[in-house]
């Protein structure tokens, strides 16, 4: 009996050791294609079915989208300002494509939610989610992750008509910093 419960013991330690081992190495990476940026240098994934499309902004180092155009991720890379914390970059980023001129004549921006959160590889970052108007009766969602690294700001985005869509979130955090 003693040695029926020291197998026993033996078995649980062991499935506690293989379930935390696969927590440490994180959640599962989403399937798609890989971008990698040399500087600053960073990876994300995106969905395989989407195709590339010219970059809009200087800022810009990845525009992708469906055939019909939705949903698009891009990616950004800018100069972080002298004390810019995550904290305030929800609302810059709500304000700038307020004043953007391809989107001055949208409407109805609202920030929808915003939380401090960590890359896969424990990175402060911030997500946040913006909500606004294409046209009337079309509401569009704007989710961003962002972090700060080496001076620089590296942005992330899906936008969409659903709002926090779990599975282009997985995407998002698909980010690492390198």
């Amino acid at each position: 009996m003693r040695n029926l419960w020291g197998l026993l013991v033996a078995g649980v330690i062991a499935l506690g050791l293989v379930v935390a081992a696969a927590q440490a190495v994180g959640p599962e990476m989403p399937k798609g294609k890989a971008f990698v940026n040399k500087s600053p240098a960073f990876s994300f994934v995106y969905p395989q079915d989407l195709v590339g499309k010219p970059l809009e902004v200087p800022a810009e180092v990845l525009r992708v989208a469906s055939y019909m155009g939705l949903p698009a991720f891009v990616c950004v890379v800018t100069d972080a300002a002298k004390g810019a914390t995550l904290k305030a970059l929800p609302q810059a980023g709500l304000e700038g494509l307020r004043k953007d001129p391809r989107y001055t004549s949208k409407s109805g921006w609202k920030l929808e939610s915003q939380q401090e959160t960590k890359l896969a590889d424990g990175t402060p970052a911030i997500e946040y989610e913006l909500g606004w108007d294409w046209q009337p009766g079309l509401r569009l969602y704007t989710m961003n992750l962002a972090a700060i690294t080496g001076g620089k700001i590296v942005a992330c985005s899906v936008t969409s008509t659903d709002a926090g869509n779990k599975a282009y979130k997985k995407y998002l955090y698909s980010l690492k910093l390198q």
